[in-house]
């Protein structure tokens, strides 16, 4: 079985206006409560339009209020750039308002032009993000926490207890190792599926020199997500002309604002036309081809890319963007 969900980004891409990027957010969010899909995977990203969800908080507790059956996925926290204390809070509140339908994924972020913007030291990203983690978590499971000589208690205390389930979004070697020492699900980005199946590889490895058994292992993995971009279209032609210019959009936006650190809305004009061919990180085609290129667990970038076809700010059609969510 494969559940699907949707990872929104929320770029600026042709929306004339930041009101039309929300409503085109609630929209897919509604969306995907209506028709079964089995996640939303907010992102978290600042000062530029390559994605407009700078509090990711926010927006989770208000998609908590509008949907009762969807789950509601941090993808991800970065954790560098908050106070671990105030996001204990946050998450905790998150968590009741969802009624217990939060995971909460964490990551050490990569942006330097974000990391500057709050004057943070984007090399220290990777040992901050252990050192927060740490105090995030104990914030939550514990009743109180002794935190630079003080104690203090998160309030209120989580609704899932003793915490909303945790998802490791870094797969650097350190971060792998203590993933892999504690049993926590991993989300996997675009990687390439032989690079995943190396990283699962090593993760039994540490999972079974702590003794944990063959099929507990095989559970864990199983509540790991994998990041697709999928297009479905008649043909695999369609599709793959379909994606182009979303494709080349992202690229563009990501070189201006993560490279060289520029603040801009959306790129003006695409200077690349030469046609970008799908990796085995994305699943471009028809029905069947998609079916034969699919793998478990993937959450589908959906308002990654903008697209002029459809209603309000080019909504895509909902079946190009999903999430699927299976064991590996």
């Amino acid at each position: 079985m494969m559940d699907f969900g949707i990872f929104q980004l929320l770029p600026r891409g042709r929306a004339a206006t930041d009101r039309e990027v929300v409503e085109q957010a609630l929209w897919e969010v509604d969306f995907a409560e209506r028709h079964g899909f089995e996640s939303v995977w907010v992102t978290e990203h600042h000062f530029s339009g390559f994605g407009s969800i700078g509090v990711p908080s926010v927006y989770a507790a208000g998609i908590a209020q509008r949907t009762r059956r969807i789950r509601i996925g941090y993808g991800v926290a970065v954790v560098p750039l908050h106070h671990p204390l105030r996001l204990a809070e946050e998450i905790s509140w998150v968590d009741h308002l969802s009624e217990g339908r939060l995971a909460v994924g964490v990551g050490p972020g990569f942006s330097a032009f974000e990391f500057g913007g709050f004057g943070v030291p984007v090399d220290q990203r990777h040992a901050r993000f252990l050192e927060g983690f740490d105090v995030l978590r104990r914030a939550l499971a514990q009743p109180e926490i002794l935190f630079e000589g003080k104690r203090l208690m998160i309030r209120p205390r989580p609704y899932t207890q003793p915490h909303p389930p945790f998802y490791w979004a870094s797969t650097a070697d350190e971060s792998l190792r203590k993933a892999g020492a504690e049993g926590m699900p991993i989300l996997f980005g675009r990687e390439p599926v032989a690079e995943i199946a190396e990283r699962l590889e090593r993760y039994r490895t540490i999972r079974m020199a702590a003794g944990v058994s063959e099929d507990a292992i095989n559970r864990e993995i199983g509540e790991m997500y994998v990041l697709r971009r999928i297009c479905l279209a008649d043909t695999d032609e369609e599709a793959l002309r379909a994606v182009q210019e979303p494709l080349r959009w992202h690229r563009e936006m990501a070189a201006h604002v993560h490279e060289r650190g520029e603040a801009i809305d959306t790129v003006p004009t695409l200077a690349d036309g030469s046609t970008i061919e799908a990796t085995d990180g994305e699943c471009f085609g028809s029905v069947a081809t998609v079916t034969r290129l699919g793998r478990p667990n993937y959450p589908d970038q959906m308002s990654h890319e903008p697209n002029r076809d459809s209603p309000r700010i080019g909504r895509q059609d909902p079946r190009q963007r999903r999430v699927a969510r299976t064991p590996l």
